[in-house]
């Protein structure tokens, strides 16, 4: 397997050649399999493409003109007859499937969900966006935010993945969808991290309702709540006192405390689009005292977590390798 695929994203797995011969005929599959078995961040990325081809449903809209040429382009450059003469049948079956990906990817950014916006950030990336009742959400590195803007004013819910800093206006009930629950509000500040099986939510301004499963929590100023899947009971504390007002995340600064590395790894890769290698992967796994990193500088954010956690690390390209 490449090691290009570290550094893929949705966009380019889709219109992969190899990545859609193995969704279709199972093509090189422990090869794959392995592969993500050994890059385990990789995982969401593989399952959110692979979930893309094999099938999304949408809404039949009226599309204007430049809208149309566009999408035209794309299927023309997929399918020209130099690809059909330089490939075989099969690869151009495959660039024929890449292109109605690629026109789906068209069709999925510009109407979003429920025929609302979808607004996401890559790697590396923040973003402040404004919803239409004035309430804003700082969107951290790959996260997304997805609402129906024509009836925001009337229920406001979104749903979001990855990590957001919120600014609720007063108002009706504010809510917030994650995969793991959901957080209810009327006017306050908060954070939601949401990735894979963890959810964290922290109030910092006002009072925040966190609902998962059959439970529900109450957040007053300076506390916060953690959940997984594997959790069953909804256990609130304070956080730290520096970060009283909004998180450090929005300023730059990722703090951790008692945390796993993996969970310090997978943000590096965030901000910094790295892959990393252990020559021990029990490395993952060893639990950080206080730790922090800026964002803006790899050399800087690396000799940070190195000396922290006693660790020796070497960068080649876009490769990160540690050890002790």
């Amino acid at each position: 397997m490449k090691d290009k695929y570290l550094t893929y994203n949705v966009d380019e797995l889709i219109t992969d050649e190899d990545f859609l011969a193995w969704i279709d005929t199972g093509e090189k599959s422990d090869q794959w399999e392995n592969w993500l078995s050994e890059h385990p961040g990789q995982e969401k990325i593989f399952k959110e493409a692979r979930k893309f081809v094999e099938g999304i449903n949408f809404t039949t809209h009226a599309l204007d003109e430049g809208l149309k040429k566009d999408m035209w382009n794309v299927i023309d450059s997929a399918t020209s007859d130099k690809a059909v003469t330089t490939k075989s049948r099969r690869l151009f079956l495959y660039t024929t499937v890449a292109a109605a990906a690629a026109v789906a990817l068209i069709l999925y950014s510009i109407f979003g969900f429920n025929n609302g916006v979808l607004i996401s950030t890559d790697i590396g990336g923040q973003e402040l966006v404004q919803l239409p009742d004035n309430s804003s959400v700082k969107l951290n590195a790959v996260s997304s935010v997805q609402f129906n803007d024509e009836e925001f004013l009337n229920q406001r819910t979104l749903k979001l993945e990855g990590e957001a800093f919120f600014k609720v206006e007063k108002g009706s009930q504010f809510t917030v969808e994650t995969d793991l629950g959901s957080v209810e509000v009327l006017g306050t500040s908060f954070n939601v991290f949401a990735r894979g099986d963890s959810l964290s939510v922290a109030c910092y301004t006002g009072r925040v309702q966190v609902n998962h499963g059959n439970q529900e929590v109450i957040l007053n100023p300076g506390e916060t709540v953690e959940i997984g899947r594997s959790k069953k009971n909804l256990d609130k504390f304070e956080f730290a006192k520096a970060e009283k007002e909004a998180p450090a995340w929005i300023n730059g600064m990722f703090t951790f405390e008692n945390e796993q590395l993996s969970v310090v790894f997978e943000e590096l890769k965030r901000q910094y689009n790295v892959y990393i290698e252990y020559d021990d992967p029990t490395i993952r796994e060893q639990v950080t005292g206080v730790l922090f990193f800026e964002s803006g500088n790899l050399e800087e954010a690396l000799k940070n977590i190195a000396f922290t956690e006693r660790l020796i690390y070497k960068v080649e390209g876009k490769k990160v390798m540690l050890s002790r």
